[in-house]
């Protein structure tokens, strides 16, 4: 009897201990704050979009138990199963680089595939290495000027929010100078650091959200990261079209 209810306390303790938290954000935050008019022709034209996720280790995978599990994976199945969207997502993350190595990659990683929206993860190698901000800067304007000539919609992602990014004395500023960019280049933000903060706000901790190296991500929160990047693309595709009149009229 006394072995049979250790045997219970302990099975009870492991499924709570293992209990994934609720993924959630708040609309906000999950807003990528522009539409989406290549990827919307292209499902309004039948066609299976190509989207390109290019970036470090955090669009890799590392961190996660295989590539299904990564985020671009999970995007995928998330944008069929919860929007009914089919579209194709090739990962060309590499781990450890920075983004000017991001950007001689792009003729072959990028270009070359004809995407309709490419997600550029990006900063967080400058920030972790102490890079000069000022050849990010330019790598991330010279990738937004290759990818708007081409007319492809752009979402960039900034850092993750984790301890050794946090130690950063330049993380913050890489943050801001990533919307600046989009702003001016019309490109859409995925606010990963800010909805990673208010997951650990909500108190779900490191410990549920990264691995042990106190920067990649895991299982869980490249799954949460994923379903929340999917709401932001139906939500951008659904904005409605604003005349040239009624902006000019503002």
């Amino acid at each position: 009897m006394r072995l049979l209810l250790l045997i219970t306390i302990g099975l009870a303790w492991a499924g709570t201990a293992f209990a994934e938290p609720a993924c959630r954000s708040s609309r906000e935050l999950s807003d990528l704050g522009v539409r989406l008019p290549n990827l919307a022709a292209a499902f309004a034209a039948g066609r299976v979009p190509v989207v390109i996720a290019i970036g470090s280790s955090s669009t890799e995978g590392v961190g996660a138990t295989d590539a299904s599990h990564a985020y671009p994976a999970r995007l995928a199945t998330e944008m069929r199963a919860r929007h009914g969207l089919a579209i194709t997502v090739l990962n060309k993350g590499i781990g450890g680089e920075v983004t000017t190595d991001m950007l001689r990659r792009f003729k072959q990683d990028v270009l070359a595939h004809r995407p309709a929206l490419v997600i550029w993860q990006t900063g967080s190698n400058t920030a972790l290495r102490g890079v000069d901000p000022s050849e990010h800067l330019w790598a991330v304007a010279e990738g937004l000027r290759l990818l708007a000539a081409e007319g492809i919609d752009v979402v960039l992602m900034d850092l993750q929010y984790a301890p050794r990014v946090i130690e950063s004395p330049l993380h913050a500023d890489i943050i801001a100078q990533l919307q600046r960019q989009a702003d001016r280049a019309g490109a859409g933000m995925f606010h990963r650091f800010e909805i990673m903060r208010s997951w650990h706000s909500d108190g779900i901790g490191f410990k549920e959200t990264l691995t042990n190296d106190g920067v990649h991500m895991n299982d869980w929160s490249y799954g949460c990261m994923a379903k929340l990047l999917a709401d932001g693309l139906a939500a951008a595709l659904e904005r409605p079209i604003i005349p040239p009149t009624a902006m000019a009229a503002d």
